[in-house]
């Protein structure tokens, strides 16, 4: 309790605590849909993934990624990739009906120059802008916001846990990288630097490491040798 404490005043609970956004309601359910999944718990996982991309729409990218994934690993998860294909086609309904701007307008007034009047507004793409905006959002990021901080912590935990011996299976392997490359993209889709934006991807791998790291605790505090470990995250019954 203490430690998941500590990672989530590091990961700004607090700040999304207080804010006006659903970002801890998408997180609850994305835990729990990715709980679901790590619990072969199909249907549960399906629905709440869902119920997380409406929460935050830009799930859909974590998704994807996810999905595409999965079916290269040639995982049978098909409650995810249900809810995958019902967030990609509520996405498109959504984008239409919702009259988004799109993505180009969203990152100008987001990331480089706001503007109070969207009626109208499509500045032309530009990669010069885009560049400049993502160096920005790199600098606030590393200086501001501790997201990247968290995210490095939790790669050194499964680093350091695999030089110990530990390996994950194939199902928390596959939902551990589309964390890590969902962050990334999400980044890269739309660099902006808030943590709250990333918050959902921050706790879910110090929960994978969890068990494996109490156990080499636990070795080490009966001072028995340094075996290695095998740890199945998933449900074995």
């Amino acid at each position: 309790a203490p430690v998941a404490g500590a990672i989530l005043i590091m990961a700004d609970f607090g700040d999304a605590a207080r804010a006006s956004t659903p970002d801890l309601l998408c997180s609850a359910l994305f835990l729990g849909g990715l709980f679901a999944y790590v619990r072969k718990r199909e249907a549960a996982t399906a629905v709440l993934l869902f119920l997380a991309f409406m929460a935050r729409p830009d799930n859909i990218v974590f998704l994807a990624i996810f999905a595409v994934l999965l079916i290269a690993f040639r995982e049978r998860a098909w409650g995810a990739l249900a809810g995958f294909a019902a967030s990609f086609i509520a996405y498109f309904a959504i984008s239409h009906w919702a009259q988004h701007p799109g993505w180009w307008p969203h990152l100008w007034f987001s990331s480089i120059e706001q503007h109070y009047n969207m009626d109208g507004f499509d500045p032309p793409f530009s990669v010069a802008a885009y560049l400049k905006a993502f160096a920005a959002s790199v600098v606030r990021a590393i200086s501001v916001n501790s997201w990247v901080g968290v995210s490095a912590l939790a790669l050194a935990g499964w680093f350091g846990l695999n030089r110990a011996g530990f390996r994950p299976d194939r199902r928390a392997g596959i939902l551990l990288a589309a964390l890590v490359l969902g962050v990334l993209a999400k980044f890269a889709v739309f660099p902006i630097h808030d943590t709250r934006i990333y918050f959902p991807n921050l706790l879910p791998p110090f929960l994978l490491i969890a068990a494996p790291l109490m156990a080499l605790w636990a070795a080490a505090s009966r001072g028995g040798p340094r075996a290695a470990l095998q740890v199945n995250s998933g449900d074995k019954s």
